[in-house]
């Protein structure tokens, strides 16, 4: 269901948080650990909990095919900007950058090799989007990257929906971006 990662490629994943989203809810719910489960339960919302765990289990199941362990078992902290990062160091030998975000009912993480990298999701209408002149993503978004050179593409996986996602590229490499839909399906199944 997973690419493998290859350097030059940023793989990207998004779905959308489904209204029957209750459905799946304990088989997503054995991919977190205890800390997270916690987290989850704290969450009043109905939509702030699916859109945690629909989160989490999405990159945590990606992590996990790459890090050769199973979901449960990444540990994912936050930085001081919010930026998750995998606390535990395993023994794949890969530095992976990645980054999530979400908007609406939308979800999408996106990693590579070596790099670090930032995503962003908006939820935009087009209409509102044109009165003002169209629609803007700047790389000022993306500030919690120290590069000195930054590599920038835009997508439009659904209507309204936009996915922006920057890399470091001190590398030089012009990279590839790979888009793949999610589901809630899937995401239980893995």
């Amino acid at each position: 269901m997973f690419n493998n990662l290859e350097h030059g490629i940023v793989d990207i994943y998004y779905g959308c948080i489904p209204v029957n989203f209750k459905i799946a809810e304990q088989d997503l719910l054995k991919k977190l650990n205890a800390e997270e489960i916690k987290a989850y339960g704290k969450y009043r919302s109905e939509s702030r909990k699916a859109e945690f765990l629909f989160g989490r289990s999405l990159v945590k199941s990606v992590l996990s095919t790459h890090l050769k362990t199973s979901p449960s078992k990444i540990n994912l902290k936050k930085n001081s900007s919010g930026k998750l990062f995998i606390e535990d160091s395993f023994e794949s030998g890969k530095r992976i950058g990645f980054n999530i975000s979400h908007s609406g009912d939308m979800v999408a993480f996106a990693l590579t090799l070596d790099s670090e990298l930032g995503i962003d999701v908006e939820k935009v209408n087009r209409q509102i989007a044109e009165k003002r002149g169209g629609l803007s993503l700047t790389i000022d978004s993306f500030n919690i990257m120290e590069t000195s050179e930054i590599f920038l593409n835009t997508i439009e996986p659904k209507p309204g929906y936009y996915i922006s996602v920057a890399v470091g590229n001190d590398s030089g490499l012009n990279y590839e971006f790979r888009v793949n839909e999610v589901t809630l399906e899937s995401l239980a199944e893995n």
